[in-house]
């Protein structure tokens, strides 16, 4: 960790500080993934890496360019999403697998079938993922060049203390609107989701200077700890129909043998998502960022 800037030093000098930060530790994940890119913590790691350079690059958008701002976004976008598609298989896999622990030996030939599909395209996400290796740590290196040598002073020339409130204020704002009223569809909580990673990334790059960083930090722990589990649900019910799929189309007379384990695990994936749909909805009542007395 760097030494946090005083609340006083100008935005362009923090911006340069925190970008090389963020940058640094993103190239050291990058490397270490691309050395084990089948071991799922690190893919984790990078993912939040990515979010944390997002998080910097966007906080300190009013010292960059707007083109420079949308490249350096799209190249981390690029990377994210690679991590993602890895991370989303390295979660449903051992998911799948506990939970076959719990059901009945009749269910054990679909859960098989299932996995041996779902290593399968495991090994395709890791594959995907090395493959940006063609590009970075090299590509990442430029952007943050292009970054570091394209920064100026904003309008106003603001603290960094100053710039990091607007920053979270607006967040806070933007979370407030997205949770007004109960989300009725997936991509609805997944805006919320979204939104929150970004309030809670920007809350802990400007943590100092936030007096009530600790409770942001807090509140959007507990958020994507529903909305997180909620997504997981989500993905793995898009997991389960292209399996489904799969199997309907090239094994049908297997697939009738298979279908009741289907059946089973998609009441599983619906059980976790109304379990998830309470919290978020008992998350909701309780967080600051929801307006009070706001109606549905």
């Amino acid at each position: 960790m760097t030494t946090p800037p005083p609340a006083d030093m100008p935005a362009k000098k923090a911006a340069r500080r925190a970008l090389l930060h963020q940058f640094e530790v993103l190239r050291k994940h990058l490397l270490q993934v691309f050395a084990t890119p089948a071991e799922a913590e690190r893919i984790h790691k990078l993912r939040v890496a990515v979010r944390r350079a997002t998080a910097a690059v966007d906080a300190f958008a009013p010292c960059l360019p707007r083109r420079t701002h949308r490249r350096a976004r799209r190249t981390l976008r690029d990377v994210r999403r690679a991590a993602g598609a890895a991370r989303d298989w390295d979660v449903f896999f051992p998911a799948i697998a506990g939970w076959a622990n719990t059901q009945p030996d009749a269910v054990r030939p679909f859960a098989d079938a299932l996995l041996g599909w779902s290593a399968s395209k495991r090994d395709s996400a890791h594959l995907g993922l090395l493959g940006l290796a063609d590009v970075h740590p090299a590509g990442m290196d430029d952007t943050l060049d292009d970054l570091v040598a394209a920064l100026r002073r904003p309008k106003g020339d603001p603290s960094v203390a100053a710039l990091g409130r607007e920053r979270v204020a607006a967040l806070q704002a933007e979370l407030a609107a997205a949770s007004e009223h109960e989300p009725t569809a997936d991509a609805e909580y997944h805006r919320v989701r979204i939104v929150g990673k970004r309030l809670r990334y920007a809350a802990e790059l400007f943590a100092d200077h936030l007096p009530d960083a600790e409770k942001i930090d807090a509140d959007m722990r507990a958020l994507q700890d529903a909305l997180g589990r909620f997504n997981d649900a989500v993905v793995g019910e898009s997991h389960l129909a292209a399996f489904a799929d799969h199997f309907r189309k090239f094994h049908p007379a297997e697939w009738e043998r298979l279908k009741p384990g289907a059946d089973a695990l998609g009441e599983h994936f619906a059980a976790v998502r109304a379990a998830e749909r309470q919290r978020f909805h008992e998350w909701r009542t309780q967080s600051t960022p929801h307006p009070a007395g706001a109606a549905d």
